[in-house]
């Protein structure tokens, strides 16, 4: 089964590219895990670990434009705001 980190962010225009700015705290709410998928997911660890992996996924940029996202990283229109999906790897268990 394969789990994302899914969350809405509204597009910007960046020096003439579009683009958006990842989110900056992330919480559970925000992965597709559930409790019986990651032995941390009730600790207060697993925030923070989340986080991590969304850094680790985003390369750390502050900006990700839309023509030029990395494979594991989905844009979906949904009107005004746009839903970001990133594909969390196997090994993050």
């Amino acid at each position: 089964m394969t789990h994302a980190i899914t969350y809405k962010v509204k597009l910007n225009d960046f020096q003439d590219k579009k683009g958006f700015i990842p989110k900056k705290t992330l919480s559970r709410s925000d992965c597709t895990m559930k409790p019986q998928h990651h032995n941390y997911y009730n600790s207060d660890m697993f925030v923070g670990m989340l986080a991590r992996q969304h850094d680790a996924l985003t390369n750390g940029k502050r900006v990700q434009y839309i023509d030029n996202l990395p494979p594991h990283i989905t844009v979906k229109d949904c009107g005004f705001l746009h839903e970001v999906t990133i594909k969390l790897p196997e090994t993050f268990k």
